[in-house]
């Protein structure tokens, strides 16, 4: 082999090894900032879904309220 050949190919796996860094560094970046977003949604689906659950609650004993007002025996 060759010492210029031995140059050309260290020097292309020296540039393979940088690029892959770089992308991986984008790439995890990308990927926080996806989880960031979906974290968000289901932050924001939760609290709805929360408010959601309550009012069924409050509905449900005012009806309950209702119901044992009536005064019916059985």
């Amino acid at each position: 082999m060759s010492a210029l050949f031995r140059v050309r190919v260290s020097s292309f796996l020296a540039g393979v090894g940088v690029t892959s860094l770089a992308y991986m560094v984008t790439l995890k970046q990308d990927i926080e900032h996806s989880y960031g977003l979906v974290m968000d949604a289901m932050r924001e689906e939760n609290t709805k879904l929360s408010e959601r659950v309550l009012l069924l609650e409050s509905l449900s004993s005012t009806a309950g309220a209702e119901t044992k007002g009536s005064g019916s025996n059985v």
